[in-house]
């Protein structure tokens, strides 16, 4: 079975599902938590600052981690069929 850096297709394979998963589940956090600012905005019209700021880190982790693997993947010289 072919191998690159060290793991084979399936290996390859199934890291870059779980990166983009995890970029796509923190994009739902954010979404989820931006809908419940807009249902808990006061007479106002305002929401409290910061209410997200947890969810948009995690969706920075998250992207930082898939940009890490996507390199790491470069740098081993995956083929590129592996990661989709």
């Amino acid at each position: 079975m072919p191998r690159a850096g060290g793991h084979d297709e399936t290996w390859w394979r199934s890291s870059s599902i779980s990166h983009t998963e995890a970029v796509e589940r923190a994009e739902a956090a954010i979404e989820r938590c931006e809908a419940a600012d807009d249902r808990r905005r006061d007479s106002s019209g305002l929401t409290p600052l910061g209410a997200c700021d947890s969810a948009k880190k995690g969706l920075e982790a998250a992207e930082e981690k898939l940009d890490r693997f996507e390199e790491q993947a470069r740098r081993a010289e995956v083929p590129a069929g592996w990661l989709r």
